[in-house]
């Protein structure tokens, strides 16, 4: 219909917008940031003398390092004599320092230069026009609702003298009862709802409600079978105080729940807000209505773009149909992920590279079903170090008692513990335990 057509399209372009809002602007030299980041991390995190930098001349010293980014932006290195006079009065080390610095950037600026080697203008600008042709044939295949005549003039009535009401009722594609319409004022849809409740003896999901560009617009759809809870729990590396990782759950309008994971590779608020990116970006878009593919595609686009090549992101995404129960792993460069049934563990695997490496993203994606009482448990690498087996984290999960606490926490605590020796990286697990729908006070379908 042409007002559902609309409202995918203002949502896809919002989302459009705040991503190419969201990407740095170009300029030289800009993975200096990361290269002082680095440094810091290896040299600083150990040295005796961090306190007394850091806690008690923390602002000065953060000073000192913007003034260094801005000298990496300009000259690309740094030198001896140029470090800001309070760094210098405080650092013991200001040798290995500057040498660690120039290193790091040295590293960023060949792994740019392989990038463009691979990618490349013309490949780049072919990726950017095939997702301007993936949105158009996701965005022109989105009207999958089979409309029942009868069924929305009935709705209409109930609905009343709303202003500028104007819905759709019918079969859709998932075979299960759907309306959708806009109007000019925040929709009152208790009377719609009862009267599908009634008249067709159907239980109802929590109506979809949001404000477009030129009104409100809404969906209401039929309850699934399954509902979930999604335990969480996620801890920054000791020493650092911003997160790495992030964790996003939504739901879209036709019933399928996301749990999107990605690690921004590296350190820092760099890491922080590649991973922040990919996760808002994946919810805004496939809930404007884009299919997985298209959405991933974009964001690999997006991602190869940005003027910080050097910090790329995975991505982790577990999709589940709340209707059938079918589900989705979708993964680049991603941790393996488990499924627990019935004191038995499926590992999923990943291949491939993160986001933002090629242009054309190769995630790989693994389907299967699951049914109640399973649980869907996605990790980030850190919690399996590279050369790490498997084994020890399977054993924990198998044999944890979930009445005495939260499996995610659990999980997250035990890896900290058995890994102490080895370097430290951010740690997330999610648990999504699947249980069976049954009607209001069992839980919602999110």
């Amino acid at each position: 219909s042409a007002p559902e057509l609309r409202s995918r399209v203002e949502r896809t372009a919002g989302a459009l917008r705040e991503l190419s809002g969201a990407l740095l602007p170009t300029g030289h030299g800009a993975g200096g940031p990361a290269a002082l980041t680095a440094a810091v991390d290896g040299l600083c995190r150990h040295c005796e003398h961090s306190p007394r930098c850091w806690d008690t001349d923390g602002l000065s010293m953060t000073d000192a390092l913007t003034a260094m980014a801005d000298t990496l932006r300009r000259e690309g290195r740094l030198s001896d004599d140029g470090l800001p006079a309070v760094f210098a009065e405080h650092c013991v080390r200001r040798d290995s320092f500057v040498d660690a610095v120039n290193r790091e950037a040295r590293a960023f600026l060949e792994t740019r230069s392989f990038r463009e080697s691979l990618q490349g203008a013309p490949g780049l600008l072919r990726e950017q026009v095939k997702c301007f042709s993936l949105v158009l044939d996701d965005l022109g295949s989105s009207d999958d609702l089979d409309c029942d005549a009868a069924l929305t003039e009935l709705l209409t009535e109930a609905a009343g003298d709303q202003k500028g009401l104007l819905l759709r009722a019918g079969t859709g594609r998932q075979g299960r009862l759907r309306v959708v319409g806009e109007s000019q004022s925040r929709p009152v849809l208790a009377s719609v709802g009862a009267t599908l409740r009634e008249g067709r003896g159907v239980a109802l999901a929590d109506p979809v409600v949001w404000r477009g560009e030129k009104g409100w617009q809404f969906v209401l759809s039929e309850a699934p079978a399954l509902t979930v809870s999604i335990e969480r729990h996620l801890s920054p590396a000791p020493g650092e105080r911003v997160m790495g990782d992030s964790l996003r759950d939504f739901r879209t309008d036709n019933m399928k729940l996301v749990v999107a994971l990605s690690d921004g590779m590296g350190a820092g608020p760099l890491a922080a807000g590649k991973s922040r990116l990919t996760v808002d970006t994946l919810e805004k878009l496939m809930q404007a209505g884009l299919r997985e593919g298209a959405a991933m595609r974009i964001l690999n686009a997006a991602l190869l773009a940005d003027n910080e090549p050097e910090v790329f992101a995975t991505v982790d995404a577990a999709i589940l149909d709340l209707y059938s129960g079918d589900l989705e792993f979708v993964k680049a460069g991603a941790a393996p992920s488990y499924i627990l049934r019935e004191g038995r563990l499926t590992r999923v695997e990943s291949r491939g590279l993160p986001a933002g490496v090629l242009p054309e993203l190769e995630a790989q994606v693994t389907r299967t079903r699951v049914q109640p009482g399973d649980a869907i448990i996605l990790l980030s690498d850190g919690l399996l170090p590279a050369g790490e087996a498997d084994g020890p984290l399977r054993e924990f999960i198998l044999t944890f008692d979930r009445s005495k606490g939260s499996l995610a926490r659990g999980m997250v605590r035990f890896c900290r513990e058995r890994y102490r020796e080895l370097p430290q990286d951010d740690m997330t697990a999610a648990v999504v335990d699947v249980r069976r729908y049954e009607g209001e006070g069992s839980g919602s379908p999110m």
